[in-house]
């Protein structure tokens, strides 16, 4: 995809027990083949003042498996032969597709994330539930409105999101 972490934000100095980075394309060859940048966070579990607390966040972090296991094989496959057939190819984007997917059920009882979101909503977020905290995917442009307004013109879908997670 031709992404690079870029920046780096130290969260904590607002209260936010994460930090976090910019995932982008940094050359023009790969912003014309993906103009896109997600920011993708990850908690700081030593910023849990809550020793016992954070000992059941680090735990449950731990058995968590965010990535699909044939996303792992076959990433480990392109990797060893530097790319992918066809079929495997479309095999590693369903399984990363999984990887992405809104999972309806918590990975924690209602008491665990309460106690979680009392520390830190964000916490709770994080922990609470399989997938990867991506905090948002956007183009890379000085105007979004625009953009969306240009990707309807062109049928994309476009949808904004707005989650309350206090």
């Amino acid at each position: 995809m031709g992404m690079h972490p870029v920046g780096y934000y130290d969260l904590s100095t607002a209260g936010v027990p994460v930090h976090a980075t910019a995932f982008r394309p940094i050359t023009p060859s790969a912003l014309a083949a993906n103009p896109f940048r997600v920011f993708t966070s990850l908690l700081r579990p030593e910023l849990i003042a809550d020793e016992e607390l954070r000992a059941e966040a680090v735990s449950i972090l731990e058995r968590r498996e965010i990535f699909h296991p044939t996303a792992r094989v076959l990433v480990a496959k392109a990797e060893q032969e530097g790319g992918l057939e066809e079929d495997d190819a479309a095999a590693l984007v369903r399984s990363g597709l999984e990887t992405f997917k809104w999972h309806e059920t918590a990975l924690v009882d209602e008491k665990t994330y309460l106690k979680l979101k009392a520390a830190h909503p964000l916490i709770a977020d994080v922990t609470g539930f399989q997938g990867p905290h991506i905090n948002h995917l956007t183009p890379r442009v000085l105007d979004i409105d625009a953009a969306q307004d240009g990707m309807l013109k062109r049928g994309y879908v476009v949808v904004v999101i707005k989650r309350d997670i206090g």
